[in-house]
């Protein structure tokens, strides 16, 4: 739009200036000719109407593989991108991790079952609705029996409710429990600081995980994991998809994600996450993605988001801007080309209003 201001503005400026050259030397006829065929010969078609339009078949190429563009600037920011930034659970995994031990659930009494229910039901998060599955029916006719409870969630952390006395949790180790040693690497589910159940889930990837960032490592483009999991699933997760170590971190708040983004950020990073805790790291990345269309928080703040379970579309999101962005350049080339071959014959007088009609139409 701010280069077409000055291209009208422009060709304005050499229209009238033709006309009082040509007027200068009496010319006035000539000069009138001159300034309507530049006029209607200039042509910003093939910027005013060919960039939208590769811009359309662009995004209809990754609507094709799933993905959604929210953002009109996305495609000249994505050329920029040299760090690709993963959450781990939900965005390089399946977004429900597996239950290593389903009898942790099925073992629990009813208190503990219909406290566990009343946590897990209301929440997004993935190993809270891997646990209401496991829960199953049972869940809830719990639910139903009794009267809604007011949930709490600290991000990063867990969650926790009253009822009556009893106060529950469901969270990371450590957190806000007497013993967490037992439970390290599990989340932990406690009744007034006790640990009641640690459950222990195995992460499967994404498919085409390993592929998809194979193909970007061969594009120069540096990876990294920023988790709030336990570090050791986190280096397991990187060493499948051979991402440097010191690219890998685990066990962090979401403060301390948006920190290591913005240490990395150089305007090229793009972030891909799928949760709450990843809302301040998506304030300071460059580019943001999310696998998620049914929370608003993400989906909203996020310049695309991406449907299916794969993450094959990420190395064809760069070959699609590299292809989009030589588009634009031919069509900028050619309009330069050609406005300045029929402009040149326009201000010598060998240009007539009416093959001016003719060949802009053409040009477009």
């Amino acid at each position: 739009d701010t280069l077409l201001r000055y291209w009208l503005a422009a060709i304005v400026l050499i229209g009238i200036s033709g006309f009082c050259w040509h007027a200068w030397h009496h010319q006035w006829i000539q000069g009138l000719q001159v300034m309507i065929s530049v006029f209607v010969v200039s042509c910003p078609c093939a910027l005013g109407v060919a960039i939208p339009l590769a811009d359309d078949m662009a995004a209809t190429k990754l609507q094709q593989l799933g993905v959604f563009l929210r953002s009109t600037t996305f495609w000249s920011r994505i050329r920029k991108v040299k760090h690709v930034i993963f959450d781990k659970t939900g965005t390089l995994t399946l977004e429900r991790p597996l239950l290593v031990d389903p009898s942790a659930v099925t073992m629990l009494d009813d208190a503990a079952a219909k406290a566990l229910a009343h946590l897990t039901n209301g929440s997004l998060h993935p190993v809270s609705r891997s646990l209401l599955e496991h829960l199953g029916g049972r869940g809830q006719r719990l639910l139903k029996a009794s009267s809604p409870l007011s949930i709490s969630e600290t991000a990063g952390q867990g969650l926790e409710l009253l009822d009556g006395s009893d106060h529950w949790t469901l969270g990371r180790s450590g957190w806000k429990v007497v013993d967490s040693d037992a439970s390290a690497g599990s989340t932990v589910f406690s009744r007034n600081g006790q640990v009641v159940a640690a459950f222990r889930f195995v992460d499967a990837l994404r498919p085409s995980a390993v592929s998809a960032l194979n193909a970007l490592q061969k594009r120069q483009i540096q990876l990294h994991i920023l988790s709030g999991d336990a570090p050791e699933k986190v280096a397991a997760i990187a060493e499948k998809l051979s991402i440097s170590p010191q690219n890998a971190h685990g066990g962090l708040l979401p403060e301390q994600k948006s920190s290591a983004v913005r240490d990395i950020d150089q305007k090229n990073t793009l972030y891909l996450g799928d949760g709450a805790n990843d809302s301040l790291a998506f304030d300071a990345a460059y580019v943001t993605g999310t696998p998620v269309t049914d929370r608003s928080l993400l989906e909203s703040k996020s310049d695309f988001y991406t449907l299916g379970s794969g993450l094959s579309f990420l190395p064809q999101l760069f070959s699609i801007a590299q292809a989009r962005a030589r588009g634009v350049l031919h069509a900028f080339l050619f309009a330069l080309s050609y406005n300045i071959i029929v402009i040149t014959l326009s201000l010598l007088g060998m240009m007539n209003p009416l093959l001016a009609a003719i060949l802009m139409p053409l040009s477009s």
